[in-house]
């Protein structure tokens, strides 16, 4: 669904929420860098936002002033949900200026580009079956408290060093490239064989 483009008044004060179009870029860089401290290297907003990256869904929440102060945003993702192909979307990019955190949790940016965000997008009718993501602790604190999130637990590690373990005899490692003859069939053996040893998981196609 598209064309979200409205004006919500928060805590007595108007704002406007829309989607983020291409020439938005330069005001969500610019809420990046207050945000997190640092500008996102070269190329960044193409590869998430644009027509050849990542196919990104993002909300953009401005002030009366004409500056954005929030923005929610999500990336396709296709997941085999206990055997079943589903549209899922990572939610990131989630970022609101630090002068607005402090308005009214129920009235506040946060909450309203999140409810609307999920609301046009994710669902079992709408584009999006499931969402998932990675936030802070903090953000994570918010999401639940208001409704919108379910911790499932932390990421322990997102690197598994296989060839830094000893491995037993029974194991031979060395490196394979696409152009090797039959690299597609060793890379559907074990997606297959994946599949098959966690039938009741969420698997990343």
């Amino acid at each position: 669904m598209s064309g979200i483009d409205q004006t919500i008044t928060l805590a007595g004060r108007a704002y406007r929420l829309r989607e983020i179009a291409a020439e938005d870029a330069p005001a969500v860089l610019a809420l990046f860098e207050e945000v997190f401290g640092e500008r996102p290297p070269e190329g960044w907003y193409a590869w998430k936002y644009g027509a050849a990256g990542l196919d990104g869904r993002a909300l953009g929440l401005w002030d009366e002033d004409g500056r954005l102060v929030a923005h929610y945003a999500g990336f396709p993702r296709r997941l085999l949900w206990h055997g079943r192909p589903v549209a899922g979307i990572q939610i990131g990019d989630v970022m609101v200026a630090p002068h607005e955190r402090g308005r009214l949790m129920r009235q506040g940016p946060f909450f309203c580009v999140c409810q609307t965000f999920y609301q046009h997008w994710i669902g079992a009718d709408k584009a999006f079956t499931v969402s998932y993501g990675f936030p802070n602790a903090r953000h994570m604190r918010l999401g639940v408290h208001l409704g919108f999130y379910q911790d499932r637990g932390s990421v322990h590690s997102w690197v598994w060093p296989a060839q830094a373990q000893r491995l037993s005899w029974f194991w031979r490692v060395r490196e394979v490239q696409p152009s090797d003859p039959g690299f597609d069939a060793w890379i559907d053996a074990a997606w297959l064989a994946l599949q098959r040893a966690m039938p009741g998981r969420v698997l990343g196609v």
